[in-house]
């Protein structure tokens, strides 16, 4: 997955690490890129990086989309959403490593099983 130059500049200033999840990595075959958005998982180093790259998204017109139930940039679970060439993209972003983990195992689990439906 080649990625637009805005979330390459994101990944190399803010990010430990940013990688692709969801439906568009876990499905064989991937659902058409019109019915799907691009989740990509980020983990941050720090909540003071965190802070830098919320500052940076907003500037940037990205919209949080957690919903509702999750306190803003206080959980494990943050999204923001944009739209970018014609596609969806969700950052997740967390500065907890035991939530990346655990994201990232539940993330091969599906691939593994080939997960088509959400329920």
């Amino acid at each position: 997955m080649t990625l637009p130059e805005e979330l390459i500049s994101l990944r190399d200033e803010f990010m430990d690490c940013m990688t692709p999840v969801g439906s568009q990595i876990t499905c064989n075959p991937p659902p058409p890129l019109e019915d799907s958005d691009i989740d990509l998982l980020c983990f941050l180093p720090d909540v003071d990086t965190f802070c830098e790259l919320e500052d940076e998204l907003d500037l940037s017109e990205w919209k949080y989309c957690a919903g509702e139930g999750y306190d803003e940039m206080k959980g494990d679970f943050n999204a923001w959403r944009k739209d970018i060439d014609g596609k969806n993209y969700n950052l997740i972003i967390t500065t907890n490593s035991k939530f990346f983990e655990d994201f990232m195992d539940a993330t091969k689990s599906c691939k593994q099983k080939n997960l088509l439906l959400k329920s």
